[in-house]
């Protein structure tokens, strides 16, 4: 479920800086308001990976 979220969180990135990108090259401005859709995302994937994550356990030899 964890790497669920985080794939939804990286592909909603990907897609903003998508859609700035297609705008930056119709000559339009950057939007503020996916900026800080990105800005989000990446913090709570930030809190996700620092607070939520267990380490893998690897087996003994």
């Amino acid at each position: 479920m964890q790497l669920l979220f985080f794939k939804h969180g990286l592909n909603a990135i990907g897609n903003n800086l998508n859609q700035l990108a297609w705008a930056a090259n119709q000559g339009a401005p950057i939007s503020v308001e996916q900026l800080a859709a990105i800005q989000q995302t990446l913090e709570q994937l930030w809190h996700w990976a620092k607070f939520d994550s267990k380490p893998i356990e690897t087996r003994k030899k």
